[in-house]
């Protein structure tokens, strides 16, 4: 028994050594084909001027409708905040900055939008971040910056909730804007 596990040693030594180097370069790839979309994502995404005004649309989140949030819907049923403290529009810039763009083929249709974030410049045309609500442990989330599919840190909607909780606005939404979701 001893001599054909002996004998096989070098076969299962040799398969964890593939197995090593295949998810070894699999990573590599991934974090090369990453850093590709991060990078047109990001340069697409972020001028170097900071908005002179920003408006944050909020659906609630335990709220269910018939079919998923189109943008046309999530204006209509959501919660508008709007920002024009540029202290607080820096604190969203670099938040958003923060949070790993990246490109993503995805399906604008089938998201259900739940979060957006309209950027206007005095010397540029607006932005908009379109984001689907994160589900509990998602790392990544589907979005749109513009018509361009991307992902982004789930992290990112936290940060918007805590950034609009900070407005000390007193509304319909305030109880789950408060509560941080």
């Amino acid at each position: 028994m001893k001599k054909r596990t002996l004998l096989q040693l070098p076969r299962i030594l040799a398969a964890m050594l593939v197995s090593a180097l295949c998810l070894c370069s699999c990573k590599q790839m991934q974090a090369r084909e990453n850093s590709k979309y991060s990078s047109t994502a990001e340069k697409a995404f972020l001028p170097p001027a900071v908005p002179s005004d920003v408006l944050v649309v909020l659906a609630p989140p335990h709220q269910e409708y018939r079919a998923g949030l189109t943008e046309e819907t999530l204006k209509k049923f959501g919660c508008e905040y709007r920002i024009s403290d540029q202290i607080i529009i820096g604190r969203l810039i670099n938040s958003v900055e923060k949070s790993h763009i990246s490109g993503r083929i995805t399906d604008l249709v089938k998201l259900d939008l739940r979060e957006a974030v309209y950027m206007k410049y005095t010397d540029r045309p607006p932005i908009k971040l379109l984001l689907r609500a994160p589900f509990p442990g998602e790392v990544r989330l589907p979005g749109f910056v513009d018509d361009a599919p991307i992902s982004i840190d789930a992290g990112i909607v936290e940060k918007i909730y805590e950034l609009v909780a900070n407005l000390g606005i007193d509304d319909g939404c305030s109880f789950f804007v408060r509560a941080g979701k």
